[in-house]
């Protein structure tokens, strides 16, 4: 089988349709499955350029059911980024796994 481990931007895309996964480095201890994995990491959000005119995110209205309504508002890729990263950090400084 196949397993797609779905980033942020497909939960925010998807309306909650697809949800991100807890990302883990490696697997737990003892466990070998014979697994592979590939990993790509994009994001646009280090764009420095002047010009650049950074894209809001929402939901894509063919992943929304018939007369859903969007769960988030419209944001900025950077924004979701840097809120994440604070987090993070957060958890870091005071201890939490």
């Amino acid at each position: 089988g196949v397993y797609v481990n779905c980033g942020d931007l497909m939960r925010l895309w998807s309306n909650d349709a697809f949800t991100s996964a807890v990302h883990r480095a490696r697997m737990p201890t003892g466990a070998h499955d014979g697994r592979a994995s590939v990993a790509f990491f994009s994001s646009d959000c280090f764009n420095c350029s002047p010009d650049y005119n950074e894209p809001l995110i929402v939901p894509v209205s063919e992943l929304l059911g018939e007369g859903a309504t969007p769960k988030y508002k419209p944001e900025k890729w950077s924004k979701i980024y840097h809120r994440r990263i604070e987090r993070v950090n957060l958890k870091k400084a005071s201890g939490a796994a």
